[in-house]
């Protein structure tokens, strides 16, 4: 049995995703229905995803560990700063290159750069990071690698990650960061470094939409070479995090 906790079985993760998110539906459309801030209503939304995995933790007398609270080690927590710090733009780029709809566009501009900064790495970066990483690498990467080979498990999650968002402007980057995230968290056997990465790559996302990150002026100035940056610092934390020796079990 492995130190970081028995998985729930597939069925299982789907059945506590599914829950989880009825119940983020649930409570955003109340938070909307009594007059809060979208904001906090997304907020509410997002922390309400957390009941059902701890929940089913709690009924099924399953260790934290089953949902990858685990302990880190430190050379995930490297690859997950790599990844973090450089994947944003590649996706960026790759969004800049489809036919996506405008009205999505502006609508996740004006969230990115409406609210004061705080506020917007909050409820785009800090929360999401924590929530969904719980519930998608904690709970259902773990479950179908259960039973499925790893690429295919990393792959199916990263899907559900993607259709979770309802967003066509976010169907690209959501997959291919979640593939990325999907290696760090199977191959550590903790969510820590895809909750790391993730926080990374959504808030500097977010600094460089608002031009409070230094160097953001030539990051439009040399795309190109940005982008090369990116890639190779991205591919240096997937690697990093593939070639990284899986934790020790117990019998």
């Amino acid at each position: 049995m492995s130190q970081r906790g028995p998985a729930f079985t597939p069925l299982g993760a789907i059945a506590v995703l599914s829950i989880s998110f009825a119940t983020f539906l649930v409570a955003f459309t109340v938070a909307v229905g009594v007059g809060a801030p979208p904001l906090v209503a997304v907020v509410l939304g997002q922390l309400v995803l957390l009941a059902a995995p701890l929940i089913a933790c709690t009924r099924t007398r399953r260790p934290l560990a089953a949902i990858g609270l685990a302990r880190p080690r430190g050379r995930l927590l490297v690859a997950a700063v790599l990844i973090g710090a450089s994947m944003w733009f590649i996706n960026l780029r790759l969004s800049s290159l489809l036919p996506l709809p405008k009205g999505q566009v502006l609508e996740l501009e004006k969230a990115v750069e409406g609210p004061q900064l705080a506020a917007a790495l909050v409820v785009i970066a800090l929360v999401p990071a924590v929530c969904e990483e719980l519930l998608f690498r904690g709970l259902v990467l773990r479950g179908l690698a259960s039973h499925y080979i790893p690429i295919g498990a990393i792959t199916m999650t990263a899907a559900l990650f993607s259709l979770y968002h309802l967003s066509v402007v976010q169907l690209l980057p959501t997959f291919t960061l979640g593939l990325a995230l999907g290696v760090l968290a199977l191959r550590g056997e903790s969510v820590i470094p895809a909750m790391l990465a993730h926080l990374l790559n959504n808030a500097a996302a977010i600094l460089v939409a608002r031009r409070e990150l230094p160097g953001a002026g030539w990051i439009d100035q040399h795309t190109g070479a940005t982008l090369a940056i990116a890639a190779a610092t991205t591919t240096a934390g997937v690697v990093l995090a593939a070639r990284s020796p899986k934790p020790r079990t117990a019998a």
